[in-house]
């Protein structure tokens, strides 16, 4: 019920007198009575789901890839979401929408509990380095080629963990 509470307290901030709220099995008791009290009042609707909600399918799998990615130390820098940002940008995972900007970027991260994402001038600055489509990408902060295969490979393994589903 976090998102619901989110919601109704924003719903009260700009006087929206109506709402859906859905009850989760693991939602307390107090939890439950308050959203019938919602609904009682004719101000929600309340939706008691069997399950606990899941993720859309593109959703876990970005979510589930970036989590492979950090554990298993391919993503060494905060700024290496520049380079997955910049590929998802490129129009190369369907039903995945490019990004309009890094705030955006960020907020997604953050809805898939995604933690340790550089700032928006951090990632804004790297993404700018990028030259050419991947995986034939140039950057014009470094002429280090070992950098440049490191950087495409983190795109690469996360395009691997992504397609394998997590």
């Amino acid at each position: 019920m976090e998102y619901s509470k989110l919601f109704t307290n924003f719903a009260a901030d700009i006087q929206i007198w109506f709402m859906t709220i859905f009850l989760e099995p693991t939602d307390k008791d107090e939890e439950k009575s308050l959203a019938r009290v919602y609904e009682s009042w004719g101000k929600a609707k309340v939706v008691e789901c069997d399950a606990i909600l899941q993720l859309p399918t593109v959703d876990a799998r970005v979510q589930a890839a970036i989590q492979c990615l950090e554990k298993e130390g391919t993503i060494k820098r905060k700024y290496d979401h520049a380079w997955i940002m910049r590929f998802v940008d490129e129009g190369k995972i369907k039903g995945l929408s490019p990004f309009y900007s890094e705030g955006c970027y960020i907020r997604y991260m953050n809805e898939l509990g995604i933690k340790g994402v550089a700032g928006i001038s951090t990632l804004n600055q790297y993404y700018n380095t990028v030259e050419g489509e991947y995986p034939n990408w140039t950057f014009t902060d470094t002429n280090d080629n070992g950098e440049r295969i490191r950087r495409v490979n983190v795109v690469r393994r996360f395009l691997t963990v992504f397609l394998r589903g997590g």
